[in-house]
């Protein structure tokens, strides 16, 4: 495993409230708590996604490797988190042993096909969520060209992100409206 767009400074300094649970990796997480501001909680929310000071673990589950190529230079650069490099993903399986392999990734970005285009519960997407926990699924951001057609079978779940493929680095930042 390759980690890549590791930011230089280590140094923590978190921009936004700590009142609610914070996502963060499992040493900035300690550092924010002896702050007395974080919880222990992975859930990915608006309320408790920090950006700037917290370099988060970024997973992505797509196909396409020219997507994965891009989203790369908009998470590591942009954003400034680390990418978890993979190959492009092919099949449920493959995603589902993605993801447990990677049990450390703090956000995962699932694209809902891989196989043919489905915009219900059996698109490959739904089909991966619906065989993880809910501690995995509240990580999850849903990426597709027609991510709110998923919302009624990955709501239920613990999904909370709904991200298209050109508008998921709203959900990265926190600035989303997804909740």
């Amino acid at each position: 495993m390759k980690v890549s767009g590791k930011a230089q400074d280590d140094e923590v300094k978190p921009q936004r409230d700590h009142e609610k649970n914070v996502i963060a990796p499992p040493e900035r997480l300690k550092l924010l708590e002896n702050s007395g501001g974080a919880k222990k909680s992975r859930a990915l929310t608006n309320k408790n996604l920090l950006t700037g000071g917290l370099e988060m673990k970024v997973l992505i589950i797509e196909d396409s490797e020219d997507f994965l190529k891009s989203a790369k230079r908009l998470i590591t650069r942009v954003l400034k988190h680390e990418m978890i490099e993979t190959e492009p993903t092919k099949s449920v399986e493959q995603a589902i042993e993605l993801i447990r392999t990677h049990a450390d990734a703090d956000i995962i970005l699932l694209d809902m096909n891989y196989n043919g285009y489905h915009n219900d519960d059996k698109a490959d997407g739904c089909k991966v969520a619906s065989q993880l926990t809910e501690e995995e699924c509240e990580r999850i951001i849903c990426m597709s060209g027609t991510p709110k057609c998923y919302e009624k079978y990955l709501r239920p779940l613990g999904v909370r992100h709904f991200g298209g493929k050109t508008g998921f680095d709203a959900c990265l930042a926190g600035t989303c409206k997804c909740e």
